[in-house]
């Protein structure tokens, strides 16, 4: 008995030492852990292979991810690193490492949302543009889903106070010297660490497809890269020599670029005592200019591109016959299921948003502070009217202040238009554009260059059938032939594109009675936010969409494929008319051998007229911001009855977005019809001003009519004395 005691206190005592020696490991992990450097890196990794599975919506993807491109998570790890080293400045370390990693997350979260209603990442663009997003949610989600969303960010930011009151200061006496040079070493290792990313084809610093670069180069990386690199950068070689170089070659003469009205005025003062004979025979070429029409078509595209793909007839039957017997081709655009505004930008001015930071919308960025040369500036040197339409929020993508940059005299949003009817998911129809163009024609003396963007065919598609008023069954062979959901956002889709189909056909139809010589020009914006993939497509990629012509002036018909950034080159020379600078760059540059050097010039170019010196204008702004107006009716407010409790407002061209303002501010305002709104006589007080204005539904007002002075002793009707 005393020989069995025995062993099993040995082993007893063999027990004891392994369990110290695993304790003393345990301690030495936790030790080496405790360790800054090692423990934030190590929490990094782990942050790091979250993110990448939110942005993939894959736990296996992400592990792909890891097993191909270790060196690419490894530098996206460094990254998150960095972030968390800012955590010594603080006294609440624990929450302060908390609040990184909620930071972290909360970004790759919003990135797993917005890839589930659209193509395009997340980026930090995706904030400035918050403002028109709560506008628009309730196209996307549904009210219990907006419920829920609010319910959980209430309950995080109630987590977060809770963790920064329970979770302790940290004992240890701080040590701000040592802390930044810590940060200072790590900023360097990052910055380092890059530039050899970057020349080693790591990574890329130049993202011609968002979509695959946060693909390829991870989340940390790329969302940190749309916040750091915003606008052009400098390039290397920029001079006044190099400017000089790229625009001396071109047919252009900078002395046509004059928009002061007494500059003008001399110039062709001077040139008509040098030369009536000359002057003559230009009139007689302006009155020959046709009206020109230019059109983006929201998400629209030929379904006839898609593999195993079938409807019961062709959604877009006039526009096929267009492009049959009109010019055409395809339209290579810089996104995929989301950013409107970039191809829009690229039609526009003739530049490329490749150059851009990552995910950028110049339109929400440069373009609200800086003019440019554009199609409207170019056509306004013709003698042209300028004009813009979009059916959606004036203010989405800042273009109530963008347009006037642009050089357009007018612009209507929705707020300035009348007859709106809406589609089942809450955009409105494009069914009102029409009208609006040709009203447009009938109102100016002049010629006029008319630009449009419609909403009707735009995402979030539903996942159950939706009644429509065209019937347009479709249907899925192949993988996607059991998928229900995807063949009812494709059902809705054709639909959509049908009614806009026929909003073209009355438009052409009306063009031809209007008997003016006309060009309209259109394509599409990029392809719809229905998880499209390459092995989807049969003919085109991602980014290439269809442009066509039409014209009442029998021009020549031809089948070419453009960029949208030469859009604007093409139909000027189509026109037989001279562009501004960019137009004579790209057809001096653009169809050499080099199209590396070609792109180089253009980015130069780019940079030097939005962000440099301006050399290529000798360093001068010749493109004054325009004075535009919003709308093409004038609104008015004619007089006021008070009767009882009731005033009624009567005016003309009111519609759903007025609303009464008294000395400023809002009151509740009722819609009548075009010539009557309805406020309480309690928010009325004599000696106050009457206004009406045109706010959307950020209440950003839009344009304000002439006041009316209010007198409430009696219950007579007020009248605005013109």
């Amino acid at each position: 008995m005393n020989i069995f005691k025995k062993k099993a206190n040995i082993n007893n005592d063999k027990n004891i030492d392994t369990n110290k020696d695993i304790n003393r490991k345990k301690s030495k992990i936790v030790q080496i852990i405790q360790i800054p450097f090692i423990g934030y890196l190590l929490l990094a990794c782990v942050l790091n292979f979250v993110l990448e599975m939110l942005s993939r919506h894959s736990f296996i993807k992400a592990l792909r991810f890891v097993g191909h491109s270790p060196a690419v998570f490894a530098y996206n790890a460094f990254i998150i690193f960095v972030t968390l080293s800012l955590v010594l400045f603080a006294k609440r370390k624990v929450f302060a490492t908390v609040f990184v990693c909620a930071a972290w997350i909360a970004s790759a979260f919003a990135n797993w949302i917005v890839l589930c209603f659209r193509t395009t990442p997340f980026s930090a663009i995706d904030i400035l543009m918050l403002r028109n997003v709560m506008t628009m949610l309730d196209k996307y989600m549904t009210k219990w889903q907006m419920v829920l969303s609010v319910i959980g960010i209430i309950l995080v930011i109630i987590l977060l106070i809770y963790l920064y009151v329970r979770l302790p200061k940290t004992t240890h006496k701080r040590h701000p010297l040592r802390a930044s040079a810590y940060v200072c070493m790590c900023g360097f290792l990052i910055v380092t660490l890059t530039k050899v990313a970057v020349e080693t084809q790591t990574v890329s610093d130049n993202f011609g497809n968002l979509a695959y670069a946060y693909n390829d180069y991870g989340f940390a990386y790329c969302f940190s890269n749309s916040i750091i690199d915003v606008g052009i950068s400098k390039p290397k070689d920029y001079s006044e020599e190099r400017v000089k170089e790229i625009v001396e070659p071109l047919f252009y003469d900078k002395s046509e670029v004059i928009f002061d009205k007494k500059l003008i005025a001399e110039k062709k003062k001077a040139e008509k005592e040098k030369n009536a004979d000359k002057a003559k025979e230009q009139k007689k070429k302006e009155k020959a200019y046709p009206n020109v029409i230019v059109i983006q078509l929201e998400s629209v595209f030929d379904t006839k591109y898609m593999r195993d793909f079938y409807t019961s007839e062709n959604p877009m039957p006039f526009l096929a016959q267009l492009k049959r017997k009109y010019s055409s081709g395809l339209f290579t655009v810089p996104a995929v299921g989301a950013g409107t505004a970039n191809t829009e930008f690229e039609v526009q001015t003739g530049m490329s948003t490749q150059f851009f930071g990552a995910g950028e919308y110049p339109f929400k960025t440069v373009m609200k502070n800086t003019t440019c040369d554009s199609m409207a500036y170019d056509f306004k040197r013709y003698g042209y009217t300028t004009t813009g339409f979009h059916n959606n929020d004036a203010t989405f993508y800042e273009r109530y202040i963008d347009y006037s940059n642009l050089g357009f005299e007018s612009f209507s949003g929705m707020e300035h238009m009348w007859g709106l009817h809406y589609t089942p998911r809450g955009w409105a129809k494009d069914d009102v554009l029409d009208d609006l163009i040709v009203d447009r024609i009938k109102q100016t003396k002049e010629k006029d260059y008319i630009t449009t963007i419609t909403v009707q065919c735009h995402g979030r598609y539903p996942k159950k059938h939706t009644n429509t008023l065209t019937n347009i069954d479709c249907y899925f062979a192949g993988q996607y032939a059991d998928d229900k959901a995807k063949q009812a956002a494709w059902e809705y889709y054709v639909n959509m594109c049908k009614e806009c189909d026929n909003t073209i056909r009355n438009l052409v139809r009306k063009l031809e009675e209007l008997d003016e010589p006309t060009v309209l020009f259109m394509y599409g914006d990029h392809l719809p936010s229905l998880d499209l993939h390459e092995e989807d497509l049969n003919g085109i990629s991602l980014y290439e969409t269809e442009w066509v012509m039409w014209d009442n002036m029998g021009l020549r018909t031809e089948h070419k494929d453009i960029k949208s950034y030469q859009a604007s080159t093409y139909i000027f020379n189509r026109l037989k008319m001279k562009g501004g600078l960019m137009q004579n760059f790209h057809n001096k540059y653009m169809h050499g051998e080099n199209q590396k050097e070609y792109l180089d010039k253009l980015e130069t170019l780019e940079y030097d007229t939005l962000y440099g010196n301006r050399y290529a204008y000798d360093q001068t702004n010749p493109f004054p911001q325009t004075d535009m107006t919003m709308g093409i009716r004038k609104i008015k407010v004619k007089e006021y009855k008070i009767m009882g409790e009731r005033v009624w407002v009567y005016g003309k061209n009111f519609n759903e977005f007025s609303e009464v303002h008294i000395d400023g501010q809002a009151v509740d305002t009722i819609y009548a019809s075009p010539e009557v709104l309805i406020i309480d006589v309690e928010d009325m007080k004599t000696g106050n001003l009457l206004s009406v204005v045109q706010v959307g539904d950020d209440h950003i007002v839009l344009s304000e009519t002439d006041a009316i002075s209010i007198s409430t002793e009696d219950e007579t009707t007020q009248s605005l004395v013109e």
